[in-house]
């Protein structure tokens, strides 16, 4: 996997930006030993959405672009929590297999948004916000995304 450190960066990156799972149920959370009262009706039901879940411990900042360089550069032990929630739900070769495969086919194909004339005018971050919109169901989806893949 040494050669492919770029791309396990990436896939982590967007494990973090939009994780495969929508939250966590506080019932199934271990305490971390610090307490906190608040005060919750009888019968609430409580999510914890995972995005909130994504502070880097080491630097306590939060990242919301995507930022791959920054992922190499902290190291493994700060992955924030979600990563590796969601490496251990899936199995630890599942992760490997995801960027290899994933790293496949970027280096057969090349991946491009195709050009509509409907939004021949929107400005880069109104694509971006266009291109990110994304659903929830039982995992995060993207609501339309017009890739075209050409063979290199």
């Amino acid at each position: 996997m040494g050669s492919l450190t770029y791309s396990m960066a990436v896939f982590n990156e967007t494990l973090r930006m939009f994780p495969p799972c929508r939250g966590y149920d506080a019932r199934h959370l271990q305490p971390a030993g610090e307490k906190l009262t608040v005060p919750i009706p009888q019968g609430t039901y409580i999510l914890l959405t995972s995005p909130v879940c994504t502070t880097i411990r080491d630097t306590g900042k939060i990242r919301t672009r995507l930022s791959p360089c920054a992922s190499l550069e902290i190291g493994p032990r700060c992955v924030p929590t979600v990563q590796r929630r969601s490496s251990r739900l899936c199995g630890p070769s599942l992760k490997t297999e995801a960027v290899a495969v994933l790293s496949l086919i970027v280096s057969c194909y090349t991946i491009e948004v195709k050009e509509e004339p409907q939004f021949a005018a929107e400005t880069f971050e109104q694509r971006r916000e266009r291109l990110l919109k994304c659903s929830r169901s039982l995992t995060i989806y993207p609501v339309r995304t017009p890739l075209v893949f050409k063979r290199r």
